[in-house]
């Protein structure tokens, strides 16, 4: 199967329950392993395969900004689609233990997206993909965002409120 089928169909017909407690939350146990994963690119659909989701400066760390940036094949910009959550994905940087965060609620227009250590369940790593070609985070009304649409090198990505707009698509390359 290949991830556009898998996310399309086995994610988004997931309920959306509510999530647990952040107390109750633990990060996940074995966040490097590649099982039920996808790794794969992802591209602005304004420039698709000459701009990809990027891990700013290749930094591993806690709160490095998530930037679109010219597709160079670095691990930086190699995504893993971690379908081991009840209610979407995380999208987590392949080989590591770091997840695509929008911070913690609430949620709000702008709010800058980057990385953080996966921690299965917590809202802010919740991301559901459908066929329009939006990332939804969860079932919060903001998708992923590329902010004022700009696709120059360095420009930190965003939570924005879900619209039709085409700052909020993206191709996954496969």
């Amino acid at each position: 199967m290949n991830l556009l089928a898998f996310l399309s169909t086995s994610l988004l017909l997931l309920p959306l329950h509510t999530l647990a407690s952040q107390s109750a939350q633990v990060p996940i146990p074995g966040a490097t392993q590649a099982e039920n994963t996808y790794v794969s690119r992802i591209h602005p659909s304004a420039a698709v395969w000459k701009k990809c989701i990027d891990v700013r400066g290749g930094e591993l760390e806690l709160r490095t900004p998530i930037q679109v940036y010219d597709c160079n094949g670095t691990p930086a910009q190699a995504w893993v689609y971690d379908g081991r959550t009840l209610h979407g994905t995380l999208l987590r940087v392949s080989g590591t233990p770091y997840c695509l965060d929008a911070g913690d609620p609430p949620f709000t227009n702008g709010k800058k997206v980057h990385l953080w250590e996966c921690i299965h369940g917590i809202p802010a790593q919740i991301w559901r993909y459908d066929y329009t070609g939006r990332w939804y985070l969860g079932d919060s009304g903001y998708c992923l965002d590329l902010t004022d649409g700009k696709l120059d090198n360095g420009n930190q990505l965003q939570i924005w409120e879900c619209n039709d707009g085409p700052n909020q698509k993206w191709i996954i390359d496969l």
